[in-house]
C-alpha cells in the first residue's frame, strides 16, 4: 500500500517538475535570484498591528466582516471537501497581516482570498436555508429560503455600500 501511493505521488508531481524544474532553474540563473523581483520588494513587516487594523477595517468597510458568520457555517458538513477554500481564507489572511496590510486604497489585498470566501458564504447560505427547512419540518421549500437568504445579504451589502459608492463616485 505504501509503493502505491508513493508510486502515485511521483506520477503526479513528475509532469510538474519536469516542466516547471528547469524554467525555474534558468530563470534563478538568468536572473541571480530564486524568486521574482516582486517578493523581494515587499518584506514582511515587524508590525502586524497595522496588517490587523488593515484588515479589520477593509473587512468592516466592505461589508464582508458582517457575512463572515455565514462563511463560517459554510464551513460545517464535508470539511474535507472545503479544506483548500478554508486554506485559501486563512493563508490570504495571514498574508495581509504579515505584511502590514498596503498602502494602495480600496483593499486589494482581500482579493487574494475573496473568491474563497464567496464559496464559504454561498455554501452557508446554504446550510442556513436547510437549517431553516429542518426548522420548518419541511414545509418550506429549500431553494425558496436559499433565494431568500441571499437576496437578503446582497441587499444588506448594497444599503451597506451606498455611503461608499457615493463618496467614490463625488471623486
Amino acid at each position: 500500500l505504501g509503493r502505491l501511493r508513493w508510486r502515485r505521488w511521483a506520477e503526479l508531481a513528475a509532469p510538474v517538475a519536469l516542466t516547471f524544474g528547469p524554467y525555474w532553474l534558468l530563470r534563478w540563473r538568468y536572473y541571480g535570484e530564486p524568486f521574482p523581483n516582486t517578493y523581494y520588494a515587499k518584506p514582511g513587516s515587524n508590525d502586524w498591528a497595522n496588517g490587523y487594523d488593515y484588515l479589520l477595517t477593509n473587512l468592516k468597510q466592505s461589508g464582508l466582516l458582517y457575512a463572515l458568520p455565514l462563511a463560517l457555517l459554510g464551513c460545517i458538513r464535508q470539511l474535507r471537501q472545503k479544506l483548500c477554500w478554508i486554506w485559501d481564507c486563512l493563508a490570504g489572511a495571514l498574508f495581509v497581516i504579515y505584511s502590514g496590510g498596503d498602502w494602495m486604497p480600496h483593499a486589494r489585498f482581500l482579493a487574494l482570498f475573496l473568491p474563497a470566501f464567496g464559496m464559504l458564504v454561498a455554501l452557508g447560505v446554504g446550510n442556513l436555508a436547510r437549517g431553516a427547512v429542518w426548522l420548518g419540518r419541511g414545509r418550506l421549500p429549500v431553494a425558496l429560503v436559499r433565494w431568500g437568504a441571499a437576496l437578503g445579504l446582497a441587499a444588506l451589502w448594497w444599503y451597506q455600500q451606498l455611503p461608499r459608492l457615493k463618496e467614490l463616485a463625488a471623486r
